[in-house]
């Protein structure tokens, strides 16, 4: 007679379909860049098919055996090939509408000259810096006629059709006096603009929400001390709810993980004999030094000079298993043993080596903020941004690390989490 609406193994539809979505996630599915390159788009989303057809493999074998017929081999080919399809196609119409929208959005940018050279080298890395134009306000010019000319030059930009205007000035210069015949200083000017229906950004908040991390060259203190954002650092509340998922997780990938574990050391030992496990002075929450356990990817020694050396790419260093474990960041599961001792969080800022912040934070404005919160064996800044040998990828890493101390959240971290899996399934941590 046909199966009834109580015959659909409901729970057996909607664990895979959470699982497709949180694939899509994880492979890059919702994010317009990984949608540019085509081999890239199509080859990430068979990945994302595949883990689908494994889930449903998995519910069908352990919970659907009375109704194995929903799921035959030919209806599994078919719905994967056209999900496949489908997906695919979808995103490239998205992708295609996405360029010909932005390819027409022009910004326009009123920057300090401090501010500029960063500003652009960001916006540059994004290619976004051919659709953004530039008013430079120079607080330094003191002739009349230079700052009429510059109110002129600011007027008749602004009456051009703008996607936004990104301010991004020093504090001081919103009362430079622009010129005009009001004698109205910037600040005052930028506020008639948005009350006229022009839609102006903040730097900070510009980079906030469009790369969601935190411009470090532009802040300032009373940034940290009036902002909002930064529960994690003072709510108790949300310290135990992550310590508490910090342990939960770190129990069960120490269980889950053990016989990779045994694999790996076996490998190391058997192409360089020696300690498997690595010990290294890290920098720790609140600037405390701890030690940080990890498998052993180079050759002994690898330090024999005893000085601090980034790995670099093609390090010759590295093992020939070391390259596989670093990149799937096997190599770092020892951790999971510093998380539980409440020396790391399962999520944070990259634990460094003492000597790199010594140095770093000489260079890098408020790169001891970073060690507000405990270090993690995963983050945003790792999941963001590849593997840092320089002050400048240091200095990039900091402002994922500051966006995520201030906007902390359980479901960031476990957003966090599933871009691991990504980067662990795809290779590509160093």
């Amino acid at each position: 007679e046909g199966a009834g609406v109580y015959d659909i193994p409901w729970f057996e539809l909607l664990a895979i379909s959470i699982i497709q979505l949180m694939s899509l996630y994880i492979f890059g599915g919702y994010e317009i860049q990984t949608l540019a390159p085509a081999r890239q788009k199509w080859q990430r989303g068979l990945l994302s098919s595949g883990a689908t057809v494994l889930a449903i493999v998995f519910f069908n074998y352990f919970f659907g055996k009375e109704k194995a017929g929903l799921y035959g081999r030919g209806v599994l080919l078919g719905s994967l090939v056209g999900f496949y399809l489908v997906s695919n196609l979808y995103r490239q119409l998205v992708f295609s509408a996405f360029s010909k929208r932005t390819a027409v959005s022009r910004w326009l940018v009123l920057s300090s000259p401090s501010f500029l050279p960063s500003l652009k080298s960001d916006l540059e890395r994004q290619g976004l810096l051919s659709s953004v134009d530039f008013l430079i306000c120079n607080p330094q010019i003191k002739e009349t006629s230079q700052k009429s000319s510059f109110f002129l030059s600011l007027s008749s930009q602004l009456k051009k059709t703008w996607a936004g205007v990104i301010v991004a000035v020093e504090k001081s210069d919103y009362l430079m006096p622009i010129g005009d015949p009001a004698g109205t200083t910037l600040i005052h000017f930028l506020m008639d603009l948005r009350f006229q229906g022009q839609t102006l950004h903040d730097l900070s908040a510009f980079y906030e929400n469009l790369w969601r991390k935190v411009p470090v060259y532009y802040l300032a203190p009373e940034w940290f001390a009036m902002g909002e954002g930064f529960v994690i650092v003072s709510h108790p509340i949300r310290q135990r709810v992550k310590r508490l998922f910090d342990i939960g997780v770190s129990l069960t990938l120490l269980v889950l993980t053990a016989p990779l574990l045994l694999l790996a050391s076996a490998l190391i030992y058997l192409e360089s004999p020696g300690p498997v496990v690595y010990r290294q002075t890290r920098t720790g929450k609140g600037g405390e030094d701890f030690t940080i356990l990890k498998l052993r990817s180079m050759i002994l020694n690898a330090e024999a000079p005893g000085k601090a050396q980034w790995a670099q790419v093609k390090d010759s260093r590295i093992l020939k298993c070391g390259n596989f474990l670093r990149k799937t960041r096997i190599d770092e599961l020892p951790q999971l043993l510093n998380i539980l001792k409440g020396q790391m969080s399962f999520v944070g800022p990259r634990p460094e080596r003492p000597e790199f912040n010594q140095d770093l934070e000489k260079q890098i404005p408020f790169y001891n903020m970073r060690h507000l919160i405990q270090p993690g064996l995963t983050g945003w800044a790792q999941v963001m941004y590849p593997y840092g040998a320089s002050v400048e990828d240091a200095q990039e890493k900091l402002q994922y690390d500051l966006y995520y101390i201030k906007n902390y959240s359980p479901l960031m971290d476990f957003q966090i989490l599933l871009r691991t899996v990504r980067v662990v399934f795809l290779g590509s941590g160093r």
